[in-house]
């Protein structure tokens, strides 16, 4: 989990080495100062497919995009975030591995049972609200970004997996627990302009115990 206020129109981030047949989940914070395009993401010899984003509402200066991918032998390697020739004035990530997932479909599609977004303009708490869950053995993650540089504390329950500030502006952190909460929450030090993306993850039946691995490195 990283950071950089650095203006470009794409990022580089420390090298990472998936495990076979891992979920692997990269948030993306970026800010453009004005509507910001998309990002794409590429890299560690695996294809990353967006699985939603959310811009905020202050102009949708703001944006948070969440990517999957799961191969049975991926590669290893930087990732490069790119917003298609549009410079952005700040851009933080947070790469997390999963194990144990339902590995049908393709890219990691199985392994995802639905997400949600929300955002808040203003204020000291957050939550993503989601449906119920499909299965008791499923987990839950959730991934957010701030404008400013706060102080983050995971919801009751959650083990923050990264959280990274810049110098002076913007935020990202991710968390999850390993059973079911359809209330995933965080809140802050003090107000901030919030956009928030939460998952349910389908674990692979049959195998005991979940496990996480977050991979943590300065791009």
């Amino acid at each position: 989990t990283s950071s950089s206020e650095t203006d470009a129109n794409s990022y580089i981030t420390a090298s990472i080495s998936p495990s076979g047949l891992a979920l692997v989940l990269v948030s993306v914070y970026s800010n453009a100062g004005t509507a910001a395009n998309t990002p794409t993401l590429s890299g560690a010899g695996m294809t990353w497919v967006e699985i939603v984003n959310n811009p905020s509402v202050d102009d949708n200066k703001n944006k948070i995009t969440l990517f999957r991918s799961l191969a049975a032998s991926p590669g290893s390697g930087a990732l490069t975030i790119d917003f298609a020739g549009q410079t952005q004035n700040r851009c933080h990530w947070s790469i997390t591995e999963f194990t144990n997932v339902n590995t049908t479909g393709t890219n990691g599609s199985g392994a995802i049972v639905q997400n949600v977004v929300n955002d808040l303009l203003g204020g000291t708490s957050f939550t993503v609200t989601l449906s119920a869950f499909e299965n008791t053995a499923n987990a839950t993650y959730g991934t957010m970004s701030g404008s400013d540089n706060v102080a983050i504390t995971p919801g009751t329950g959650f083990t923050e997996l990264g959280e990274a500030d810049g110098p002076s502006f913007g935020s990202i952190e991710s968390e999850w627990r390993d059973d079911n909460d359809t209330s995933v929450d965080w809140s802050f030090g003090s107000k901030d302009n919030i956009t928030g993306i939460a998952v349910e993850i389908r674990f692979s039946l049959g195998i005991v115990g979940w496990k996480s691995l977050l991979g943590v490195g300065q791009g």
